[in-house]
């Protein structure tokens, strides 16, 4: 699929038009720009959605036109796994994150694959209300304790 768009200005002469390609999904991949001095031809950054509106991929390109990628896993609303994807396929960090039962974050570790002693694990722990609602969160950065939350509920 295909949008131009042409933008008229100066008694009706076309300074700059462009022309949008879309993939079979409807999802956006590339931007044609035609200007008095040529064709220009832009790599969009793209983004996948699920059936439920969640980033499934986005795509990001570089200076050269080289594309790299986010991949996302989900379970139910959670987002369960991202993985980025350098543009020569290589796979440079992977985010896993777990949670409770009330759906709260409970453990996210990112691993640096090419820089293993940059990755780090993120610990939260939670108390909970009759409701379900936390009402204490303590968060702990490789093992130390980083902050701490109280959440105070007035229910009608």
């Amino acid at each position: 699929m295909k949008t131009s768009i042409f933008d008229l200005k100066n008694s009706n002469k076309i300074l700059s038009c462009y022309q949008v390609n879309f993939n079979k999904k409807g999802n956006k991949y590339e931007r044609i720009l035609l200007t008095e001095t040529g064709v220009e031809k832009q790599k969009e950054s793209g983004i996948v959605y699920n059936g439920k509106s969640q980033v499934k991929m986005l795509r990001l390109y570089d200076e050269t036109g080289k594309a790299s990628k986010i991949k996302n896993r989900y379970k139910k609303e959670n987002l369960i796994c991202s993985v980025f994807v350098l543009s020569d396929g290589s796979k440079n960090y992977k985010l896993i994150n777990e949670y409770d039962d009330h759906g709260s974050l409970i453990n996210s570790k990112m691993e640096y694959l090419n820089s293993p002693e940059m990755s780090s694990e993120t610990r939260y722990e939670y108390e909970y209300d009759s409701y379900g609602n936390w009402t204490m969160q303590i968060v702990y950065l490789g093992g130390e304790k980083i902050s701490e939350t109280q959440r105070i509920i007035t229910y009608y």
